[in-house]
């Protein structure tokens, strides 16, 4: 329990488990139990069978509070024992609204981000807490739920306009990064893809995916394409909007990163660029899939650094697009199925 519940209190550590964070991790432990330590006494003494209680949503990355978590719940529905537990407890990192997507478990909402607070919720309330891990792939039945849940969430008018965008293809999902792990010279980059691909596609349409701090860079590269290429913008939705957009897109062109959750949830094939450290030479699944539509990936040409979680590096633009053009052509529109 202690590696998550004070994950969030070590903003220097980019991954839930770097080694790093360890001892500071046992340094917080101490210091709750210093400063606990009565509710610790009577947490012990206390005779009874302890409240058994799973934690969702204590780490802050998306794609393990999918992977891990949303999947360990659908895995323990799909045998049973999710009777065994008492109850769900949900931090301020539920992504996906737990509650929402499991509607017959049975889940309290924690909001707070404290480390100190959790530690004493559950010594209060005498119980055993753990957070579930499950190892293997997004199941059908769980990106199932998570679609429907999602597309019940939003508007009317929204579903209008994601409906409006299936009259144009190839649909291609391209995702913006900037924090790090960047493609350097992406604007120009994908001015230039999108451009040439619209000569071979005049009918294509554009989604831009990616957090609301990438607006800039979106503008810029609208302000740059050619006249008549029709783009929607995905980076203020919310993130039930973004999994309906997902699903409308053909195929994606993203970075290796959280923002390929969303089309490995509704399944659809891309291409994938990233560092080398990160990248394979073969087609493969980008996140833990169930039938699993693979990624093609596009080898880098330079990488500024040896961090595998910062390491921000240049790719061949036309790498990229002769990527895209083979798997557009893997697909002719009357075999592609946008049924909603």
């Amino acid at each position: 329990m202690i590696n998550f519940i004070f994950y969030n209190d070590c903003p220097s550590c980019e991954a839930p488990y770097e080694k790093e964070c360890y001892g500071k991790w046992v340094s917080d432990f101490k210091r709750h139990l210093f400063f606990c330590w009565d509710k610790i006494d009577s947490y012990i003494s206390t005779s009874g069978k302890k409240h058994t209680v799973c934690l969702l949503g204590f780490v802050s990355n998306l794609g393990h509070h999918l992977a891990d978590e949303l999947s360990a719940v659908q895995k323990l529905l799909n045998t049973g024992d999710v009777n065994r537990i008492s109850n769900f407890i949900s931090g301020s990192y539920d992504y996906f609204k737990v509650g929402d997507i499991f509607p017959e478990i049975s889940i309290n909402n924690l909001t707070t981000k404290n480390s100190m607070q959790i530690f004493r919720v559950i010594l209060e309330n005498n119980c055993f807490a753990f957070r579930l891990c499950h190892n293997g792939p997004i199941q059908e039945k769980l990106a199932e739920r998570i679609y429907k849940t999602s597309r019940n969430k939003c508007d009317p008018s929204f579903l209008q306009r994601a409906e409006e965008s299936r009259s144009y293809w190839p649909l291609i999902w391209v995702t913006l990064r900037s924090h790090n792990r960047v493609w350097l010279s992406q604007k120009d980059g994908l001015v230039n893809i999108i451009n040439l691909l619209y000569k071979d596609f005049p009918d294509l349409g554009l989604i831009f995916d990616g957090v609301p701090a990438e607006k800039q860079l979106m503008e810029d590269i609208q302000r740059l394409l050619t006249h008549g290429i029709v783009t929607y913008n995905a980076l203020d939705c919310k993130i039930h909007e973004t999994i309906v957009w997902a699903y409308t897109i053909d195929l994606f062109i993203a970075p290796f990163g959280n923002g390929t959750n969303f089309t490995s949830i509704v399944n659809k094939a891309g291409v994938i660029h990233t560092h080398s450290k990160w990248m394979r030479s073969e087609p493969f699944c980008a996140n833990r899939r169930e039938n699993c539509a693979l990624a093609t990936p596009v080898r880098t040409k330079y990488d500024s650094s040896d961090d595998v979680f910062t390491c921000n590096y240049e790719v061949d633009w036309k790498d990229i697009y002769n990527a895209t053009v083979k798997l557009i052509r893997k697909s002719e529109p009357e075999n592609v199925n946008k049924e909603a």
